[in-house]
């Protein structure tokens, strides 16, 4: 009796084990990869010039990747409001353009509505196989102003906190790893060299913002210490302005813009 029991129980077991193998080999195949996602890239510029904003306009490049695409609906929204559909894409992969204009066409504000630090959002859906599928994808275009400050340009330091007696001159090289944004390779323009007798290890998180031409100054340098820039005065490539930060330090800078081109109408 024992003997047929377990006969039993060995053939319920190879039933389920059977049934199991069989049950994850039909859930693998459900799980085949089903729809598609939308990518972007080459955004160029990636925001909308508040300065020029009647002319501006931003172009990417549009795709997919999984099911074959039939369509990819653009929707746009205005800082986190209610989507709106833009555009419907059935060529892709495709070169779009939006223009400041056709992204606020619908979502009931105005040019005069704008103002740096808006943002407009575009969001996908995409058609494939007669499904709809929604997408994590989204598109920030924000509103700013367009800045072109980089480059290498020759300063002439005077009045320093160390009291230096000659003016210390050189070239800094202002970067920008996005829109106006500015890093400097020599915060102190020639000033720590000739206080301390090196340039600093690091300069920590300092960097220049350019909105609209109004300069501020953000971060702060290696030993935790802030900045500040004053504007002091422009004449076509001459920049000049002062620095001072929380340690104590300070410096009068004439900044002349690389290749001689006149400086913006900047202030702070």
């Amino acid at each position: 009796m024992k003997n047929s029991l377990r006969l039993i129980g060995l053939f319920f077991l190879g039933a389920v084990l059977f049934a199991s193998c069989s049950e994850d080999k039909k859930t693998f195949e459900e799980l085949t990869p089903e729809g598609t996602v939308v990518f972007t890239q080459n955004v160029t510029p990636d925001f909308f010039d508040l300065g020029d904003i009647e002319n501006s306009s931003v172009s990417f490049d549009l795709g997919t990747a999984g099911e074959t695409a039939s369509t990819v609906i653009i929707y746009k929204s205005y800082n986190g409001g209610a989507p709106v559909e833009h555009a419907r894409v059935i060529s892709i992969p495709f070169t779009i353009t939006v223009t400041a204009a056709e992204a606020i066409d619908g979502l009931g504000i105005t040019f005069d509505d704008l103002a740096v630090g808006d943002n407009i959002a575009l969001s996908f859906e995409v058609e494939a196989g007669g499904t709809t599928y929604g997408s994590g994808k989204v598109q920030n275009i924000p509103v700013t102003c367009f800045s072109d400050l980089a480059g290498i340009h020759s300063y002439t330091t005077t009045s320093t906190w160390c009291g230096s007696t000659d003016p210390l001159t050189g070239t800094v090289e202002w970067t920008s790893p996005s829109t106006g944004i500015y890093e400097v390779s020599d915060w102190g323009y020639g000033s720590y060299q000739d206080c301390y007798g090196g340039e600093a290890a690091a300069w920590g998180s300092l960097q220049l913002q350019d909105v609209c031409n109004v300069i501020s100054q953000l971060g702060e340098d290696n030993y935790g210490d802030t900045w500040e820039f004053n504007i002091t005065g422009i004449d076509g490539p001459t920049l000049s302005f002062s620095w001072a930060n929380t340690y104590g330090e300070s410096g009068t800078v004439e900044l002349v813009r690389d290749g001689g081109v006149d400086w913006p109408p900047l202030s702070n």
